[in-house]
């Protein structure tokens, strides 16, 4: 039998052939694995975080710094410029974005004349919403939004806002299932506002409870609301309470005759009695008599907070990554000449100063001096 004919438009079998082929197979492979890696390390990059030069972001940290020191003092329309630049120039930073909303926000319920449009804060917040979906504390500045003081509206238009804030709490909720804020937040404004929308307020504050049983703030409120709802599962929170509440107990008792234990005592013998009229009474006096303890604000603040402690203070890690490439320690320390002053007298009379450092506080150019003394700054 004669061989196969070959196909005039192949070349003819050789031993060298295959390895040939597969040489070449393999630098094509090689050559698109290097394009690939060149092409996508090249966009991300490039593209990563859309971050400007490093000079810039150099300066946007001192933007922010000053910004921020503007937002700590109260001044808003001096810290709205320049989080606002900063939002527009750094669209990938959530800083921008959080800070911006919170200080119009802030700026917003301000007790002065110079306030910003109403509709500029909504914008700042609906913009946070928009670019961070997920982002719960977007939701709970929409919902305090809604509830934003205003003397000119009517009783059915605070009906309405109230109505469209809460939604926003139960989204706030969802997205961050472990925070008692949101919930604690609803309640407040319902509780505020009852008995219109209550019967939202109180599984939220049931909610907050069950999230934070320590906070002794949440437990006066859920102890209140529990009598008034006449749950027997009261009993259980005046358990708690007992244990919960020496320290304060005992810091009351140092200022003024009342016993916060022979309260809690009385609500359980009414609750036992099912007279709970006299057991939402005394679970009121209850609240009346720890209301000003330093441990009961500051667990109130805990679930109240204000918003200049929900602010973003730092950027991204690739930001800062980006400024330490021209923040290199010098190898030499940079000369730093000073002059000797003598101290005024008032400065003789700081015999109990703690620690002292020097800081452009009050933002006017020039270094004050600092000194933390044993009962003030």
């Amino acid at each position: 039998m004669g061989e196969k004919p070959v196909p005039k438009s192949l070349p003819p079998r050789s031993g060298n052939g295959r390895p040939l082929a597969i040489g070449l197979a393999t630098l094509a492979g090689i050559a698109l694995v290097a394009f690939l890696v060149s092409y996508f390390s090249g966009f991300w990059g490039a593209n990563r975080n859309n971050l400007p030069a490093a000079e810039e972001c150099l300066r946007l940290e001192e933007l922010k710094s000053v910004a921020l020191a503007y937002l700590e003092n109260e001044e808003f329309a001096e810290a709205e410029g320049r989080l606002a630049e900063i939002a527009a120039k750094l669209p990938a930073e959530s800083l921008g974005r959080r800070d911006l909303a919170i200080c119009r926000m802030l700026w917003l319920g301000q007790t002065t004349e110079l306030k910003p449009d109403p509709q500029l804060a909504q914008d700042a917040v609906q913009a946070l919403a928009t670019a961070e979906p997920d982002s719960s504390l977007a939701h709970l500045l929409l919902a305090r939004w809604e509830l934003r003081s205003d003397l000119s509206a009517s009783l059915a238009e605070s009906v309405e806002r109230l109505n469209r804030a809460i939604p926003h709490y139960h989204q706030a909720a969802e997205l961050a299932p472990q925070d008692p804020v949101p919930r604690f937040d609803l309640y407040e404004r319902t509780n505020i506002s009852k008995p219109l929308r209550l019967s939202d307020g109180i599984p939220a504050l049931a909610e907050a409870y069950r999230l934070t049983p320590g906070n002794l703030w949440v437990m006066k409120e859920w102890l209140i609301a529990q009598a008034q709802a006449k749950d027997p599962a009261i009993r259980e929170t005046i358990a708690a309470a007992r244990e919960r509440l020496r320290p304060v107990r005992e810091q009351v008792l140092r200022r003024s005759t009342n016993d916060v234990w022979k309260f809690l005592d009385e609500t359980a013998a009414a609750v036992e009695a099912e007279d709970w009229d006299t057991a939402a009474k005394t679970a009121r006096i209850v609240s009346n008599v720890i209301y000003s303890d330093d441990i009961l604000q500051s667990d109130r603040r805990l679930v109240l907070p204000h918003l200049l402690e929900l602010a973003d203070y730092e950027f991204s890690s690739e930001f800062r990554q980006r400024i330490a490439e021209i923040q290199s320690p010098p190898l030499l320390p940079a000369a730093n000449p000073f002059q000797l002053a003598k101290a005024d007298g008032a400065l003789a009379n700081i015999t109990d100063a703690k620690a002292i450092a020097l800081a452009d506080f009050d933002l006017n150019g020039t270094l004050d001096l600092i000194v933390l003394r044993a009962k003030e700054l």
